[in-house]
């Protein structure tokens, strides 16, 4: 899930054309983010393909998982940030590291230790 927060893009798809833009538009709306309800309801400043603004109250964000709904009307992340999110994601791994001479653990200032972590 991507945190939304006020100044991030996400693309809008109206449930139906502003007036005076074409009808069915197959693209979405570039829209900046003014404000968050939470993590699936922010305030857009949404502009239409000629670049005139308009402003969308309580849009459903659509997070990566949730259905889209069939009326339009809803924010989406693009697919850069989601892929983004993605790379960065922090697995965690851990690793366990025990070094052992003759027998002993030593850390890497030559203290005797039984073991050692390394993440």
């Amino acid at each position: 899930m991507i945190t939304p927060s006020i100044g991030r893009v996400v693309w809008y798809v109206p449930p139906h054309a502003p007036e005076g833009e074409p009808a069915n538009d197959p693209q979405p709306h570039a829209a900046l983010v003014t404000y968050v309800w939470s993590d699936r309801m922010v305030n857009l400043a949404v502009f239409t393909p000629n670049g005139v603004n308009y402003g969308v109250t309580s849009a459903t964000l659509v997070q990566e998982g949730d259905a889209i709904p069939v009326l339009g009307g809803y924010a989406e992340w693009m697919p850069y940030q989601v892929g983004q999110v993605k790379k960065h994601a922090d697995p965690t791994p851990t690793h366990t590291v025990s070094v052992s001479v003759q027998g002993n653990a030593w850390d890497k200032n030559h203290n005797h230790v039984n073991a050692f972590t390394r993440s």
